[in-house]
């Protein structure tokens, strides 16, 4: 038996023993058919001896496989974005000009350890692994002049392990129905630690695994006062909640209607003026708030034209017959009831009013005043002069 192989047996008995098994068939990998013969045999070593079924080839859609493991060192391989949106995955082990996920590279000395660590123990890829550990840079085989930490650099990429002092240099995430890994430093062949290939296994486990659904679903504070828009969400008028592929990011859009403006969320993971993300980790429930942008004043006087303060007047969501050019199915978000006071010069005002029609009653037990009450369309516009007078 080769020594390297030999090696690679007794890595793997430390996480056969220590990590529970995935109880689910092993997906089987794609990896490419090429490239420096060191660095393959490391990895087809090492997943052979973890047991999955191999595909070499440098076209995984052409194939059965549902995972395709690239390396440093690989021939030119073709992975598209809608093979992985499809349900597919890939396992991109740090490599100059990744395709699927941006990283960069920082030069580190020739068969440096690096100390990996653990950011993000809750994920599957980490489960069961300590802390932290001592490994080294990737380019470990057929590139020993080339040593490297790689790291994800896009911005919404998920820090889930730190090498060398780098964040992202484990980054996971969801691609339609599909999972993409990025792993930057060396996770197969002799050199890798036990902890290593643990990572390496659990990252195609992962990414070659069934996606867990869960749902996020958008309430609207006012139901006529705009619309929310994104990730197959299209509320209200079609559908407000939509079920996604665990560690799937959802952008969500808000836009209000004429007469209204959008006013912030409650419970957005990143909220930006009109924008939303949203990271499905789990089931989550976000509420886009808008506001009315008119308003509906007036006076009440008494029987000879002096200011009452203190009177309560009330108003009521109306719906008589609309003006020909009004939008009537948007006129009134919903039934809107509110209370105010007149102040000391007999004045008040009701804001924050979208396009709608309104009753306005002033009243205090054993007044009557007139009217008794008015009917008011808001149109694109304030309203004012909307009086009172006392009768007795």
């Amino acid at each position: 038996m080769k020594r390297s192989s030999l090696l690679i047996i007794l890595s793997l008995l430390f996480f056969v023993l220590a990590v529970p098994a995935f109880v689910c068939a092993l997906p089987i990998v794609c990896v490419p058919a090429g490239g420096d013969i060191a660095e393959v045999t490391a990895i087809q070593d090492s997943l052979a001896a973890m047991g999955y079924t191999l595909r070499l080839t440098d076209e995984p859609a052409s194939s059965d496989c549902t995972v395709y493991v690239s390396h440093p060192g690989q021939s030119e391989g073709t992975v598209s974005i809608s093979w992985v949106q499809a349900g597919n995955g890939v396992v991109q082990i740090g490599d100059w000009g990744p395709s699927l996920m941006p990283n960069y590279y920082a030069g580190v000395p020739e068969g440096a350890t690096q100390n990996i660590e653990i950011v993000d123990a809750g994920h599957p890829i980490t489960s069961g692994l300590p802390a932290s550990w001592i490994s080294r840079g990737f380019w470990a085989y057929g590139h020993t002049i080339e040593d490297y930490i790689g790291w994800a650099t896009s911005t919404g990429d998920p820090n889930i392990v730190r090498a060398g002092g780098y964040d992202k240099a484990l980054s996971a995430k969801a691609e339609g129905i599909g999972k993409l890994v990025y792993i930057g430093w060396n996770v197969y062949g002799p050199l890798a630690t036990a902890e290593d290939l643990t990572i390496l296994q659990q990252a195609i486990n992962w990414a070659g695994g069934p996606g867990v659904a869960v749902q996020l679903t958008v309430n609207l504070d006012l139901p006529g006062g705009g619309t929310v828009k994104g990730g197959g969400i299209n509320c209200p008028s079609v559908i407000c909640s939509q079920s996604y592929n665990e560690g799937t990011k959802v952008t969500l859009t808000a836009a209000a209607k004429n007469s209204y403006k959008f006013r912030g969320w409650t419970g957005c993971d990143t909220p930006l003026r009109g924008k939303c993300t949203m990271l499905m980790t789990e089931g989550k429930e976000v509420t886009a708030k808008f506001t009315g942008i008119y308003s509906i004043a007036g006076r009440v006087v008494n029987q000879i034209g002096l200011p009452m303060a203190n009177v309560t007047v009330t108003l009521e969501s109306a719906t008589p017959p609309p003006p020909p050019d009004f939008a009537g199915s948007e006129a009134i978000a919903a039934d809107i009831s509110r209370l105010v006071v007149t102040d000391a010069y007999g004045k008040y005002k009701f804001i924050q009013l979208p396009n709608g029609s309104y009753k306005v009653t002033p009243g205090d037990i054993g007044f009557t005043f007139t009217p008794l009450n008015q009917k008011v369309t808001i149109f694109d516009g304030h309203r004012t002069g909307v009086n009172f007078r006392l009768v007795y």
